[in-house]
């Protein structure tokens, strides 16, 4: 889901490439890498503490050892607090992954040809140090106007 906003946003303004830029924590940006780290977590702790594995001895009346055997012990309340919290998570991600953005350039989400296309300037431009924007082909670090309609570009 963050793919494509990432290049529409280049579209919309000039921007450092993502060498030169802050690094990505998850490979996502932090808005999106530190709530879905911490969720899944406090999901991994939850679901620690509802089931759990019990050992039971069985000892004779001087405490010496008889038998003994193990079982899952599962507890009721925090298994219902786990669902409650999994449940308000795929509720966000359904809910961000249905917020709709301005599509300032085909929308291609991650197809390989766009993204060869933007790594791709023409011989002429050389961006690697400059910012840059979307432009009708490829990322550029020159002024870019908006794609014209029914025009084929190369």
């Amino acid at each position: 889901m963050e793919a494509p906003c990432d290049l529409n946003e280049r579209a919309q303004s000039y921007q450092s490439k993502r060498a030169t830029a802050q690094p990505l924590f998850l490979q996502l940006p932090y808005r999106y890498a530190i709530p879905l780290l911490s969720f899944s977590a406090a999901l991994h702790w939850l679901v620690s503490q509802s089931f759990f594995l019990v050992r039971i001895d069985k000892v004779d009346t001087q405490g010496q050892l008889i038998d003994w055997t193990s079982a899952y012990g599962f507890l009721s309340l925090s298994f219902l607090i786990t669902c409650i919290v999994f449940f308000c998570i795929i509720a966000v991600i359904t809910v961000v992954a249905l917020l709709r953005f301005t599509l300032q350039l085909p929308f291609a989400a991650c197809c390989s040809l766009v993204i060869s296309a933007a790594c791709h300037p023409p011989p002429e431009e050389s961006p690697q140090c400059e910012l840059v924007q979307w432009g009708h082909c490829s990322i550029s670090s020159n002024p870019v106007t908006l794609p014209k309609k029914d025009s084929v570009y190369r």
